[in-house]
């Protein structure tokens, strides 16, 4: 197996593109002030081998429509009224049916919760749209007989419903499912199965994963299973997809220095097979943002600019870090948050990328690896292995190892909260930095030379 530890994408202006043999890669990125404000949520390919994305901007939704070369065909922005605080989902979702684009939005509205449903035309113009009121949309999906499904829950009494409509929003059937547990309900752990049926899963409690089948012709429950995991993740977020009709992949997180699995493989009743364990098991976080499954290959995006490519047995194919330089030689961390399959074996990649004080919308059409033909892989983040910190967790200091040669490359530090904010700025080399002070939560210690960075987790106890 080989490894390609550092791979990163050269951008001197906000969009750039080339073809190789026929096939189109290129790369968008919008800079924005704020931490964690702005991202693209999800990206699809369109009918016209074009691509749309969805995700906000500060206090705003945007739609992008991309031609297949990577030219901005179409922009369609919108103030969101009282929208949620920052850091938070705003546009979810989205998806083509015929000859319209549907998009969804939760937003707080009148001291309440408010779901909508866009309906966009090619050119951009919404339409028609649908509102619910007190309830969160987690998905939109186009099903195999050419309709809609999404679901809805209640927070408060944490009731869910299904429904299915035609694209003039006429519902087809609705149907309760109960009771639906757990903090995150986000699209990654939804999906139809090869038999066309709604498959999801959801926490019921710190450690128990419910996993559901829905019929999709009437919304009946075909198969519910339970699965208790050994460690209680952290952020309570799940990755469910397919790899074929016989396996499932299931992704979480870890907030713990112990070894322990991320993944776990599943036959088609739910049961769990094998695992498979961090690439670094001194790791004290594992926070994966994005896990999709493309021609039996499994596409994760962790621990900001973290990727693993595995085949369907779980062996690494690719490990990399994934960045881009702007104008002002500023690193940005590409963070996926959704990979999508796209026709010629590429790959569309939809995220952010984070460069400490700033954020970016990023958006990209790739090579099967993650590449883009012609990107140069370079040494320029400190390879992972030859920097240490410890003790993690940690309850008063956080020891550095750095070797002679690192010291002499003016290094600077910045402490950073769990959403990537900076709350503290260290400019001389130190080998001891002074952590008592913080609360008990997870941060992330930012190592940065003239030339180089690198940005690793550590829990205060």
């Amino acid at each position: 197996m080989k490894s390609y530890p550092y791979l990163f994408i050269f951008l001197s202006i906000c969009t750039f593109s080339f073809s190789i043999q026929g096939q189109d890669y290129w790369s968008f990125n919008q800079e924005v002030g704020g931490i964690l404000n702005s991202s693209a949520y999800k990206m699809k390919q369109t009918e016209d081998r074009g691509s749309l994305a969805v995700g906000k901007h500060n206090s705003r939704f945007f739609i992008r429509k991309f031609s297949q070369q990577g030219d901005v065909e179409w922009l369609y922005e919108d103030d969101l009224s009282d929208p949620l605080e920052a850091g938070d989902e705003i546009a979810n979702d989205l998806t083509q049916l015929g000859q319209h684009y549907f998009v969804s939005l939760n937003l707080n509205w009148q001291d309440s919760l408010k779901s909508t449903i866009l309906k966009f035309d090619l050119d951009g113009n919404i339409i028609q749209s649908y509102d619910y009121i007190g309830e969160n949309i987690s998905f939109i999906k186009t099903t195999f007989d050419q309709e809609l499904m999404f679901l809805l829950r209640d927070p408060s009494s944490k009731q869910g419903r299904l429904l299915k409509m035609d694209q003039d929003f006429v519902v087809s059937w609705e149907k309760t499912i109960g009771t639906l547990e757990g903090a995150y309900f986000q699209n990654s752990s939804f999906l139809f199965n090869e038999k066309g049926n709604l498959v999801f899963c959801h926490y019921e409690s710190s450690n128990r994963i419910i996993f559901r089948e829905i019929a999709m012709v009437n919304g009946d429950e075909l198969q519910k299973k339970e699965l208790d995991l050994i460690h209680e993740p952290c952020f309570k977020k799940l990755y469910l997809d397919q790899i074929d009709k016989f396996k499932y992949v299931l992704g979480f997180d870890f907030c713990f220095q112990e070894e322990r699995p991320f993944l776990l493989f599943l036959d088609n009743n739910f049961n769990s097979t094998s695992q498979f364990f961090a690439p670094n098991h001194d790791e004290a976080l594992l926070d994966i943002t994005a896990l999709n499954v493309i021609n039996k290959k499994i596409y994760i995006s962790y621990n900001y600019s973290k990727y693993l490519i595995l085949d369907e047995f779980g062996e690494v194919i690719r490990k990399s870090d994934l960045a881009y330089i702007n104008n002002d030689s500023m690193f940005f961390g590409i963070t996926a948050l959704n990979f999508e399959q796209a026709d010629d074996n590429t790959i569309l990649l939809a995220g952010m990328g984070f460069g400490g004080i700033k954020t970016s919308i990023f958006c990209a059409r790739m090579n099967e690896n993650l590449t883009m033909g012609n990107t140069t892989a370079l040494n320029t983040f400190f390879p992972q292995e030859s920097i240490n910190i410890f003790p993690n967790p940690t309850s008063d200091y956080l020891n550095i190892d750095l070797t002679n040669d690192q010291l002499d490359q003016q290094v600077v530090f910045e402490l950073l909260d769990y959403t990537g904010k900076t709350i503290q700025y260290i400019p001389q080399n130190k080998i001891k930095i002074d952590v008592s002070w913080l609360p008990s939560n997870l941060y992330y210690l930012k190592i940065i030379s003239p030339n180089k960075y690198i940005i690793l987790p550590f829990l205060k106890l």
